[in-house]
């Protein structure tokens, strides 16, 4: 009940703050170095000291920072990863220069660059690292001590957002004080089921009510081959996330750890619904529902597929219009699917699941003379990037084609519940022909425009996948009316990883992705996941499941 009640304070403080009440204010309080602080968690403090948050630099300020930037960016023409739209606000807003150390174009580079300067001690001002590393720089005296600059710098809306059950504290503290900041706030995994209404007409079935429901859809849609060239069911990647929502139906998360009900946590790859959404998996891929060549095969290629007719149902994300559906749009015709939050077992929706999903954390070095330059970035981005902020004005996709979103540095990502409220207001703004009274601002005006020129038949990838997600019976609102009646559940593992867990995780999961994909491809039995469960356990699992409730029960 207690995070419950926080999650709903969250998500009246997400409507605020979409209606133009946000709590982000010209002054907050500070410690200064060296006075006691009265605090209960990292990050908060009771001793007045004002600054102003939104101040510019007298003189400019240098930071140098190693950062991952995808090659596959397109620039204006001029720009560049060293000179572009995010790097000149930097500079316009807080007189702040970023130069590079090097930028990384895959996460693998990334990886490897960063773990060299950290054995040679040469270190970026900021950065982004996974936790393992976090912990250890922290260990080294590598880290700057961020709680001063996080109480003095960071918007109120930011924070609230980040202290949701204590997250901020258990993801990015040690030893009493704040070490790093988490690269988003908590975010919510819910299934959006994506069914394609002309398939579902072709085998006249109704929109499905249950789990057993949609299993059966997915049989009919494969064994009367819709398509006319090979149908299958239901989609499935190499890497099992395409089944996630087939977990949920049975109350699981493969990948979390959950309450058991009992004061602790549990792993949920290793219960016993894990192993029944298995044996379902197992009997569509012997009936031939499930692509044989789904092992081989990313995200990419299965989209490919589905673009191509291959399937008639999606189990996956609200946004997925934007990708891959909206490659089903031509100028004259869009392929229409009705989407549905993914049903449960015995009918009803399935549950969403609340976690910290991004592993990164942005940490400041040590030597860094401003450590408050992070905080100060982040509320730029914040600014003109962030869905519920009142001065956002930069689109995630330029018409051109320009990921202008990634090139922020601090990605932002969406508080829970925000993408439904604004559905909410561009629903109304639909419905009665203007923005006015609406709660939009300007960026999430686009929303609204790009619905209504869909409606009055400008019909384009874009114009359809703003209408998809943002209609009155959209994704967005229907994800929204899942997480506020409370059917949700909690990924539990907020906090950094601990010793057995950093040691031995990377091995308990190829032992779970292994046995899973053999158990579905029928090359071992059903009764192989109990083998696994075993192993998993003797491997170390029993360890971690030891060591995680041991921190879990310290915070709860």
């Amino acid at each position: 009940m207690k995070k419950m009640n926080k999650l709903f304070v969250l998500l009246l403080l997400v409507s605020m703050v979409l209606m133009g009440c946000s709590k982000s204010g010209d002054t907050v309080v500070v410690v200064p170095d060296g006075e006691e602080t009265d605090t209960d968690q990292a990050g908060t403090t009771e001793k007045p000291a004002e600054v102003d948050i939104w101040g510019k630099y007298e003189e400019p300020v240098e930071v140098e920072l190693a950062v991952f930037l995808p090659g596959d960016i397109k620039f204006p023409e001029g720009d560049s990863f060293e000179n572009n739209i995010w790097t000149r606000l930097y500079k316009e807003e807080l007189n702040v220069d970023v130069k590079f150390k090097w930028v990384a174009q895959t996460w693998e580079v990334y990886e490897q660059k960063m773990n060299i300067d950290i054995a040679a001690g040469d270190l970026p001002d900021i950065f982004w690292v996974i936790p393992e590393n976090m912990y250890k720089l922290n260990e080294s005296g590598s880290l700057a001590n961020l709680t001063e600059a996080y109480n003095a710098y960071l918007i109120d809306t930011y924070k609230d957002l980040l202290e949701v059950d204590d997250y901020l504290e258990k993801s990015s503290s040690a030893d009493g004080k704040l070490i790093a900041m988490p690269e988003k706030p908590l975010q919510m995994d819910a299934t959006t089921v994506w069914l394609r209404e002309d398939y579902l007409d072709a085998v006249d079935a109704d929109v499905p009510t249950s789990y057993e429901e949609l299993l059966e859809l997915a049989r009919t849609i494969s064994k009367k081959d819709v398509s006319g060239s090979g149908t299958f069911g239901l989609p499935l990647n190499n890497t099992l996330t395409l089944a996630d929502g087939l977990f949920a139906a049975h109350g699981v998360n493969p990948r979390a750890w959950i309450s058991d009900g009992e004061g602790g946590i549990v792993f949920g790859g290793i219960q016993e619904e894990a192993k029944q959404v298995l044996a379902d998996l197992a009997a569509l891929y012997a009936e031939g529902v499930i692509d044989p060549e789904f092992v081989i095969k990313g995200d990419g290629a299965v989209f490919g597929d589905l673009t191509a007719g291959k399937f008639g149902i999606l189990a996956h994300k609200t946004w997925n219009p934007f990708w891959p559906l909206n490659q089903m749009v031509t100028d004259e015709h869009a392929v229409k699917w009705i989407p549905i939050n993914m049903p449960s077992v015995g009918g009803g929706e399935a549950p969403g699941f609340i976690n910290a999903k991004g592993n990164g954390r942005f940490v400041v070095n040590k030597e860094y003379e401003h450590p408050e330059v992070l905080m100060k970035m982040m509320n730029v981005a914040w600014k003109y990037l962030g869905v519920d902020s009142e001065d956002a004005s930069i689109d995630y996709h330029s018409p051109d084609g320009i990921v202008q979103f990634k090139l922020s540095i601090f990605n932002y990502y969406t508080p829970i519940g925000t993408n439904g409220i604004i559905a909410r207001g561009v629903a109304k703004a639909l419905e009665q022909g203007s923005i006015e009274g609406s709660g939009l601002n300007e960026l999430n005006q686009n929303y609204y425009i790009e619905s209504k020129k869909y409606l009055g038949g400008e019909i384009s990838g874009t114009t359809w996948a703003n209408w998809a997600i943002y209609n009155s019976e959209g994704s967005a609102i229907q994800e929204l009316a899942l997480y506020e009646s409370g059917n949700i559940k909690y990924d539990e593992m907020f906090w950094t990883p601990g010793e057995m867990y950093a040691s031995k995780w990377s091995t308990l999961s190829k032992l779970q992705e292994t046995t899973y994909t053999k158990i579905i491809m029928g090359e071992e039995s059903i009764d192989a996941f109990d083998t696994f469960v075993e192993d998993w356990k003797a491997l170390g699992g029993d360890d971690i499941t030891l060591e995680n409730n041991e921190i879990y029960k310290s915070y709860n």
